[in-house]
């Protein structure tokens, strides 16, 4: 039986042979993924080799347009764009609620809530949005915790190397103590998870840290993914964007 070390191990030797294949986007586009250690390094990368970071609606269109292994590749590599991040106010409480799956029922409109800007890019949540939200809470694709833990917390990803050779706090699955078994445990049903949706797990997102307007939902930008993971002492946070030849 694979020891979860020597999975992890299969998925980026997978993972690197998946990035080195080139890609067209709309036919004309070279997409390529690149990653940097922050924002600005990132970006400075990108003009650096004369890459252009595409907006995500434009990403967003290009996965409904493409088909074979450029639809499989966006889906894959720039995975942000299918999850969210509210901040809700319900009872006298404040939360912050991820979804890794489409929040906006359809994908043209997740399109247009990418155009709408209130706040962080936000877009405004009713009453009935809130209770359907919070209805959704599963732990896995729909995540709830106070929004004070998404604030004092790190952002950007972590390698699942580093996650089992470190201390690892477990979120999604309602930890309360730094407990390894369980982290493990939480690992291999992540890679199991992925692997079901076709993604070579290699990382795992860290808390979105920045503020959020009560009562939003956002698509999560570049490096904000979240899936229960954080812990101050996991710091290799690594940014990763789909980047296009100009």
């Amino acid at each position: 039986m694979k020891t979860l070390s020597s999975k992890i191990k299969e998925l980026e030797e997978e993972r690197h042979i998946e990035l080195s294949q080139p890609y067209l986007i709309f036919g004309l586009l070279k997409a390529e993924v690149i990653s940097a250690q922050s924002m600005a390094d990132l970006n400075r990368l990108a003009y650096q080799q004369g890459l252009e970071i595409p907006t995500l609606p434009l990403l967003a269109q290009a996965r409904i347009a493409s088909g074979g292994r450029t639809r499989e590749f966006l889906w894959r590599y720039y995975w942000l764009s299918s999850s969210a991040l509210s901040r809700v106010q319900h009872k006298g409480r404040d939360y912050g609620i991820f979804t890794h799956i489409n929040p906006f029922r359809n994908e043209e409109d997740r399109i247009d809530a990418y155009k709408k800007s209130l706040g962080k890019d936000a877009v405004q949540l009713t009453d009935n949005d809130i209770s359907y939200l919070l209805s959704m809470e599963d732990g896995k694709d729909v995540i709830i915790v106070p929004f004070k833990n998404i604030i004092s917390s790190p952002r950007g990803m972590v390698s699942l190397k580093d996650v089992i050779n470190r201390k690892g706090h477990v979120i999604a699955m309602g930890a309360l103590r730094n407990d390894r078994e369980l982290l493990d445990m939480y690992i291999e049903s992540y890679i199991d998870m992925m692997q079901k949706s076709r993604f070579t797990p290699t990382e795992i997102g860290i808390w979105f840290s920045e503020g959020a307007k009560p009562n939003t939902m956002r698509p999560l930008a570049i490096g904000d993914s979240g899936i229960g993971i954080y812990n101050w002492n996991l710091t290799n946070r690594n940014y990763r964007a789909v980047a296009l030849k100009k």
